[in-house]
């Protein structure tokens, strides 16, 4: 996951050892950790992985540790209206209920 998600590390950090880092801002879209969720939980565990090789099983089983950050992405890409030319299927869609 990390490598479909982030740049290889450089060789040298310039970051300090010690360094404390704040805590993460306010999520700025509409998308709830329960939607999210529910998507994940409705994903077929064993269907053939996307592009970027990332199989469903992974997004079921570590669910917990990953929709924090699934969240900001999903949020960033949609209020910045950025999306990657290799994503050409949808990792989550939010089905809308028919009231009737």
């Amino acid at each position: 996951i990390v490598q479909a998600f982030f740049l290889p590390p450089p060789a040298m950090s310039s970051v300090p050892y010690n360094t404390i880092y704040p805590d993460p801002g306010p999520i700025p879209i509409s998308i709830t950790e329960s939607q999210l969720s529910r998507s994940i939980a409705k994903l077929s565990p064993y269907k053939a992985p996307r592009p970027d090789r990332i199989c469903n099983i992974i997004f079921i089983c570590c669910a917990a540790l990953l929709e924090s950050y699934l969240l900001h992405l999903l949020r960033a890409t949609f209020t910045l209206k950025t999306f990657l030319k290799e994503n050409k299927l949808i990792l989550l869609s939010f089905k809308v209920e028919d009231p009737m």
